[in-house]
């Protein structure tokens, strides 16, 4: 019984080690098949567009569409899809068959002779550029993205204008502009501003006072509502 015993213990170690050995020898398998499989390497990073070179993109479609006056220079800084949206009038477009059409037909060619745009501030990020500016000109034909059917009245405006710009890579993908229309209008004589309560409509005074803050003091409306009351 004690020999019998002791062949049953002697047993369990070696039937241990045999499960052991099968174990490394799988092991090994898998590893050597793992070293035959072909190496696939990553695929490049796509290299983001430094904002000096956003920065000069922005420029040449600047450049297209107040200078050369280029409709087709002006879409090939856009991708396919890029879209423009002048907020107060809903002009614009997307896609480069639409942006084409308005480009050349309602936009480019609207713009006065003497139509002057004053750089304020830019900011430019890793896909964006804000500009701010002050736009000025004299309405002395009819400009459809910002005035449509309204004939000319040979009147100066001056208003501030924002623009926002993203960019897909190094091409814009979408343009906001964003202005006052109701400053517009007033000093086209469309709208007339004594007819509404206080000074809820303000004119060229907006643009003076982005240039030269202290060129037109501030809560002169606010001052003049409470004399009303």
């Amino acid at each position: 019984m004690r020999a019998a015993g002791i062949s049953a213990r002697s047993q369990r170690p070696l039937a241990s080690r045999q499960s052991s050995s099968g174990a490394l020898r799988s092991t090994k398998r898998c590893f050597c098949r793992l070293k035959r499989l072909p190496l696939v390497s990553a695929a490049p990073a796509a290299v983001q567009p430094s904002t000096e070179e956003l920065t000069a993109v922005w420029e040449e479609h600047l450049k297209h569409e107040f200078s050369t006056k280029n409709t087709e220079e002006t879409i090939r800084t856009m991708v396919p899809h890029a879209s423009v949206n002048h907020v107060p009038t809903l002009t614009g477009g997307k896609g480069h068959e639409q942006l084409r059409r308005f480009y050349s037909e309602s936009f480019i060619p609207a713009f006065p002779d003497d139509t002057r745009t004053t750089p304020v501030n830019r900011i430019v990020a890793s896909s964006a550029v804000v500009d701010e500016m002050v736009l000025e000109f004299t309405h002395d034909q009819e400009m459809a993205f910002m005035l449509p059917g309204i004939a000319p009245t040979h009147k100066k405006v001056s208003i501030p204008l924002i623009v926002v710009v993203q960019f897909e890579g190094e091409k814009l993908a979408l343009e906001r502009i964003y202005w006052d229309q109701a400053s517009v209008l007033a000093q086209i004589g469309v709208l007339d501003p004594s007819l509404l309560p206080g000074r809820a409509v303000s004119g060229r005074e907006q643009a003076a006072k982005v240039l030269d803050f202290d060129s037109v003091p501030s809560n002169s409306a606010i001052e003049l509502a409470h004399r009303q009351c």
